[in-house]
């Protein structure tokens, strides 16, 4: 026979910091130092490329996957922080609004325009949707209408490198000497979203310094089993 305590889901969650409360805070703080991270080696390795230094085509590579990788990780941020679309299990619903409000006081509602933005995290999680599209419009094209070239997939030093063909669209492209990654007619500044993955990391130290510490130590990612 259950107990009614008088709390609500959130709140027996939160009460005493619950194992399950530790769980979200484990979440939040991989995924703001997995993009500060990704963050990080995309500016670093942009630099390189717009100072004409010598990359191989791993490092070009691992340029395009990293700016993604950062871009996911605040996709991730953004939904743990401001919520994403409403539960579709209404029986959720108000342990949703609740947990999303528990997380912006336990970071203390830093101001992360950049996670918070969802356009360019939503042009690159729907490629597949701008793809079709495309595909569709090219497959029903006459032949005397005018089409368009897509820079796909590209990293490149400076935005100009085509010239100033109107023809010419940023399909998904990193810019270096912007440290901008553009997809389409959405831009991410990595250095600002660099910036709010720290500010979340560093506000999470207090609470994440446990796992934190045995990444350090052990060097392997830190292990948390949580009893659900």
């Amino acid at each position: 026979m259950s107990v009614n305590t008088g709390l609500s889901g959130w709140e027996k969650i939160t009460e005493g910091q619950s194992h399950v409360w530790q769980m979200f805070v484990f979440e939040l703080n991989r995924q703001a130092r997995t993009c500060k991270t990704a963050c990080d080696r995309t500016l670093l390795l942009g630099e390189a490329l717009r100072t004409g230094q010598s990359l191989k085509p791993a490092h070009l590579e691992e340029l395009s996957e990293r700016v993604e990788q950062a871009v996911s990780c605040a996709s991730s941020l953004r939904n743990l922080i401001y919520g994403s679309a409403k539960p579709r299990d209404k029986k959720l619903t108000s342990f949703w609004e609740d947990r999303v409000k528990w997380i912006q006081t336990l970071i203390g509602n830093p101001p992360l325009p950049t996670i918070k933005n969802v356009s360019a995290r939503n042009s690159l999680e729907h490629f597949d949707e701008r793809m079709d599209s495309w595909a569709y419009d090219w497959a029903h094209r006459s032949s005397g209408e005018e089409g368009w070239i897509g820079a796909f997939d590209c990293v490149v030093a400076s935005r100009g490198v085509w010239g100033n063909d109107d023809s010419s669209a940023l399909v998904r492209c990193y810019i270096a000497d912007e440290a901008t990654f553009v997809i389409r007619d959405d831009e991410i500044h990595i250095p600002m979203l660099m910036r709010e993955a720290d500010t979340i990391v560093r506000r999470l130290r207090a609470y994440a310094g446990a796992q934190t510490s045995m990444w350090k130590s052990s060097g392997a990612a830190p292990q948390l089993l949580v009893p659900l």
